[in-house]
């Protein structure tokens, strides 16, 4: 898991076709999801079914037991009565072997196991809420990328709309979070969180949702360079569309494909920033062009008609 996390500001790239376009211009809002929603191995093991294999965790338990009954000084990070157990049996016998005393505590045992069973249970149900209103807008950090043109842009088709904070703080255009691209899923549910949850320990936790369900994807997808803006909501649908600011739409950027005599006045008029790019194959590379319109001229054109 990631310690911290590290915010990313300047500009972000939204792709999507025309028609989505048209609707987030007219709306003046942008969709955001719920992670549950994700299709990636990484993005869904919050919401995968998940088991807890009982010989595993009785093995993590007995690990956990050898290094507390190793320990003069015993902590309370087991079970109570399995830590008063241990200080009995320890000053009873003191040369008593940490096997034996398995042998005679496997009762012992078998109920932190089926605690941490019932705890993880409970655990699953708080975390399933917890992504319910947990929304996620995602983006990228360039216009010119190929293969999102494929994916999102409509092959080329559609557009890419720019965003980007007009203030240097409390804008959350200035809080992007890079996606972590991992070629090994390192799960947070199973035997280990089983246990962690009968200690008490918190497995909801806000860093850790963040960075191991809403920010981690399989290496297949680097090529996305991906960012991502996450925040805690109120809402338990799939998707809420909200609002943004309309002097942070910075840029349009219209696929190579987009008929030419495509018209954004109307819908430009509302976005005072917003310059018109229209992307052309160069060297057999993406280059966006500028375009003479802007929502400045736009602006002023109609003022003055």
């Amino acid at each position: 898991m990631r310690e911290n996390i590290s915010y990313i500001g300047g500009s972000h790239f939204k792709y999507m076709t025309m028609e989505t376009a048209k609707k987030v211009l007219s709306s003046g809002q942008l969709r955001w999801s719920s992670p549950a929603l994700f299709n990636d191995v990484a993005d869904i093991q919050f919401g995968a079914p998940v088991s807890v294999v009982a010989e595993e965790l009785k093995s993590i338990v007995e690990k956990r037991l050898h290094a507390l009954y190793s320990n003069a000084h015993l902590s309370s990070t087991v079970a109570p009565e399995i830590t008063r157990l241990m200080r009995r049996v320890k000053m009873q016998y003191p040369k008593l072997s940490f096997e034996e005393f398995c042998d005679i505590s496997s009762n012992s045992i078998e109920y932190i196991c089926k605690l941490a069973e019932l705890e993880f249970s409970e655990c699953k149900v708080k975390i399933e809420k917890h992504l319910k209103t947990l929304k996620v807008l995602c983006l990228t950090d360039a216009p010119d990328l190929p293969n999102m043109w494929g994916y999102y842009g409509d092959s080329h088709r559609g557009v890419v709309m720019e965003f980007a904070s007009d203030r240097k703080d409390n804008s959350h255009w200035n809080k992007a979070i890079a996606v972590n691209y991992v070629d090994r899923l390192e799960t947070k549910l199973g035997a280990h969180a089983a246990l962690e949850a009968a200690l008490g320990n918190r497995l909801v936790d806000g860093l850790l949702m963040k960075s191991y369900c809403a920010l981690t994807k399989h290496k297949s997808w680097e090529h996305e360079r991906e960012r991502r803006f996450v925040d805690q909501t109120n809402v338990t649908d799939d998707y809420v569309d909200l609002p943004f600011n309309p002097n942070e739409l910075v840029g349009i950027y219209s696929g190579f494909r987009v008929d030419q005599d495509q018209d954004f006045s109307t819908l430009l008029q509302r976005y005072p920033k917003a310059r018109l790019y229209r992307m052309e194959m160069q060297k057999m590379s993406l280059k966006p062009v500028p375009q003479e319109t802007t929502s400045d001229h736009i602006k002023n054109a109609l003022q003055s008609a």
